[in-house]
């Protein structure tokens, strides 16, 4: 594509004595050979530079992608691409370039239809990539029976998209329940909140989306004394109301600076005078400076919050009651 001739002529304020020329000499160049020039280049732009294909062999999946392409594309970083098998449209994938050069196209792909290890591929721009709220996981890159409880095994190294402390969403036996990301290597998800039914497949799995929130509450002093349902009202003279729409509370961690000198305490969070955790009473308490998560000891009868509900930090007297300065942090997801 030929370069636009520059305009030689400019009418300046400064020079008020030849304005009036000079801006008609701009403007007749402008007319007469700049504006057909810019016609002939954006011509000249046509969808075929944004658009090729690609035999290069490739499974459906997430993660970078590499394809071997027609050099002299308009692809850039950032720019969204459909990429789907000619033969069976309903087989794509969507995502953002990481790169190209010469015939070399980079792909990071977010989101996929379909299955299968595909040789022919049609790739078509698609704007600017905007994440999508939910992300789904290929149903081909994870095992659907859980392994455990809390994990999931992995079919594909996705720890390139899939980050620790992302939100999760997944469904089984009818019901689509909320997590978060506790640890991922490239062959095992693991899965703080609701918890996994191994009698039960996924039928779907989800991660980040929604909007997470990190509350802390800060207990100081002798808070075991007594067995204690409503510490934020008792010992903080204060009250924790959800003004947030609907969410669910997929982890909580308790910390206290000093445990029960007898037998260990327990503390926990209650939403809607309802205990959030499945061990009655919450978690156990066994040493100093220690924090204990619920992981998957989530009860998902009472995790969700709704709009006007209080939510409390509870603890259990089962020793001496003289634990010290309790800490309660808490993750909400909004999905």
């Amino acid at each position: 594509m030929s370069a636009i001739t520059p305009i030689t002529v400019y009418a300046q304020r400064t020079t008020p004595g030849t304005f009036a020329a000079n801006f008609d000499a701009f403007m007749l160049q402008f007319c007469n050979s700049t504006i057909s020039e810019m016609n002939t280049a954006f011509g000249s732009m046509t969808l075929v530079s944004l658009s090729t294909t690609s035999a290069t062999s490739n499974d459906i999946g997430t993660g970078d992608k590499t394809f071997t392409v027609e050099a002299g594309k308009s692809f850039l970083p950032g720019h969204a691409l459909k990429i789907a098998q000619t033969s069976n449209v309903a087989n794509w994938m969507h995502g953002e370039v990481v790169s190209y050069s010469g015939t070399t196209l980079v792909v990071k792909i977010r989101d996929t239809a379909g299955s299968g290890t595909i040789t022919d591929w049609t790739i078509t721009f698609a704007g600017v990539y905007v994440e999508t709220d939910w992300k789904a996981v290929n149903a081909v890159n994870y095992t659907a029976t859980p392994a455990s409880t809390s994990t999931i095994t992995m079919l594909s190294d996705l720890t390139g998209v899939i980050k620790q402390g992302m939100s999760l969403q997944y469904t089984y036996n009818g019901t689509t329940y909320y997590g978060m990301v506790g640890a991922i290597t490239s062959n095992l998800l693991t899965v703080w909140g609701a918890p996994l039914d191994v009698l039960y497949d996924l039928t779907s799995l989800k991660y980040g989306g929604g909007t997470m929130r990190q509350v802390w509450v800060t207990v100081p002093s002798y808070y075991e004394d007594a067995s204690d349902a409503t510490l934020i009202a008792n010992d903080l003279d204060s009250q924790f109301v959800w003004t947030m729409p609907t969410s669910y509370l997929v982890y909580f961690s308790v910390y206290s600076r000093v445990h029960d000198t007898g037998t260990h305490g327990q503390a926990s969070v209650r939403i809607n005078s309802q205990e959030c955790n499945t061990t009655a009473g919450g978690e156990t308490i066994a040493a100093n400076t220690t924090w204990y998560p619920t992981v998957v000891n989530i009860d998902t009868t009472y995790y969700d919050v709704n709009f006007g509900e209080v939510v409390e930090v509870t603890s259990v007297k089962n020793g001496n009651g003289d634990a010290l300065d309790l800490t309660v942090m808490m993750v909400f997801l909004t999905p």
